[in-house]
């Protein structure tokens, strides 16, 4: 996952883990994803509309904030625009899950949240609708491990440019008044240290990204079988380099068991790891 360079999901990771990591943990509703929002296609490879629903549900759960959508951008700065590249963008473990999740995971999420966002954002169909479809399908045709849209950087042949400049050319005719729609990137660092913490102390964890658990839902009949979904097993003062939503299931010698969902947002220029707790009580 790319660089997490806002000060507005900073502020949100912290006020989670309160300083010392004793924040509240955010509850993983799931949402309700009405599966003929994503309706089966011919060309779609056999697993890939479960990611695509999977990625709705997890987009919806999580959502990026409207600042993070709409950003002053170069070289006019005076306005905002939409960039259809997104630094936060969610990605599968590859060593975690099964291959096609591996190849189409990231295609399926970024599709999704493209799609969400600028409906949320109030652009119509017709500006968005036509150009993700033809860029899903043409992205399903490549021998890639996952879509361009979260790519580092944006050049002038890539898929995500094209798409961009074809999205926008439908705003320009259709909603001139609305943000101009871009493929910029220029996404910077990447994931955080956090040190694990337990009050009380002999507590046992597991975690796995919120994207990659709303996957194992739609695939096995238990996603907190730990052994089935790809979970990441830690104990106290080991380090966990991550960044985004995950879900977590920790455990302690009682038989106490919590689950539930963490932000974990830190600084990914800092050597130091950021100490977060997960409480028993």
């Amino acid at each position: 996952m790319n660089g997490k360079s806002s000060l507005w999901i900073l502020a949100a990771g912290l006020l989670l883990l309160g300083g010392a990591g004793a924040g509240k943990a955010v509850p993983p509703v799931p949402p309700k994803v009405d599966p003929a929002a994503v309706p089966p296609r011919p060309y779609y490879p056999p697993g890939y509309r479960d990611l695509r629903l999977a990625a709705a549900a997890e987009i919806a759960t999580f959502p990026r904030p409207r600042n993070l959508m709409l950003m002053h951008g170069y070289p006019d700065e005076k306005r905002l625009h939409y960039d259809v590249i997104d630094c936060n963008a969610e990605s599968l473990d590859g060593k975690k899950v099964d291959p096609v999740a591996r190849r189409y995971g990231g295609l399926a999420y970024d599709v999704a949240r493209m799609r969400a966002e600028l409906k949320q954002l109030g652009y119509v169909p017709s500006v968005y609708d036509q150009p993700l479809l033809d860029y899903e399908r043409a992205m399903l045709a490549k021998p890639r491990s996952r879509g361009d849209v979260d790519a580092e950087e944006a050049y002038d042949d890539a898929p995500s440019t094209k798409l961009a400049r074809q999205m926008d050319a439908r705003r320009a005719r259709l909603q001139p008044a609305k943000p101009k729609i871009v493929a910029e990137g220029g996404c910077g660092g990447g994931e955080a240290p956090f040190r694990i913490r337990f009050s009380p102390p002999g507590g046992h964890l597991w975690l796995i990204d919120g994207f990659a658990f709303r996957v194992c839902e739609r695939r096995v009949r238990d996603p907190w079988d730990h052994r089935a979904c790809g979970w990441t097993e830690y104990q106290a003062d080991d380090t966990a380099t991550v960044s985004g939503r995950y879900i977590y299931e920790a455990r302690w010698p009682d038989g106490t068991v919590r689950r539930g969902a963490r932000i974990l947002e830190g600084d990914p220029g800092s050597e130091k790891a950021t100490p977060v707790t997960f409480r028993k009580d």
